[in-house]
């Protein structure tokens, strides 16, 4: 059974399938269905709309019995770009913002998810909108406190400067990228998948023959 509310509580899609699955084998489900009306997901400080988030319960019954259940939180929202200018749901949207390494003293990268939601709330409290951690993805907590407080992320998978130095990164980088993208790809704050920090040139080092970005 999958069940999709809004952040009222009301039930927006109710989808229901079963299968006989023998003990010991794997059941695939693959459920589609349309939203009516759907409430759009608009970054912080946006004049057409807030940030407003679905949630998805997915749960395994057995003779009606609940045995198993997941939630997943998403928006829904469109990101179109021209040279200038960025458009969320075909309206323009300045991003306003911070760029970090997500680090603390004596902490390093090992901050805590309390600290994380509150630096993204600091964020939105500042009418910020937009979000770049350096060289290196912004994690699951950030983007989660970003989905709800309406910041749009610069999703980093990591860059050549110092993470992937020297690797051989067609084959490597490649793999960060898709994996980036797979993972995030429900998240309506991320709004740009950046690949590398800069160029990569034989005078940086670099251990590949990519061509130049544009």
């Amino acid at each position: 059974v999958t069940r999709i509310a809004d952040a009222d509580g009301k039930t927006a899609l109710m989808l229901h399938d079963s299968e006989t699955v023998p003990a010991g084998n794997t059941a695939m489900f693959d459920q589609s269905g349309d939203i009516s009306n759907p409430r759009l997901w608009y970054p912080n400080n946006s004049a057409f709309g807030s940030p407003h988030l679905y949630r998805v319960t997915s749960t395994v019954e057995i003779d009606g019995k609940t045995v198993d259940a997941v939630e997943s939180p998403f928006g829904i929202r469109t990101i179109t770009w021209d040279d200038n200018y960025g458009y969320v749901n075909g309206e323009k949207h300045l991003l306003n913002g911070f760029g970090n390494r997500n680090s603390y003293p004596a902490l390093g990268a090992a901050v805590p998810p309390e600290l994380q939601w509150k630096d993204v709330k600091l964020i939105a409290d500042c009418n910020g909108s937009a979000l770049r951690v350096g060289h290196f993805p912004a994690s699951v907590a950030t983007v989660s406190a970003c989905d709800a407080y309406g910041v749009l992320v610069i999703q980093d998978s990591g860059d050549d400067e110092w993470a992937l130095h020297g690797e051989p990164a067609l084959t490597y980088k490649k793999e960060y990228d898709r994996d980036m993208i797979i993972k995030y790809r429900n998240n309506p704050s991320v709004a740009v998948g950046e690949s590398n920090n800069g160029i990569a040139s034989e005078k940086k080092g670099a251990n590949y023959n990519s061509p130049p970005s544009t």
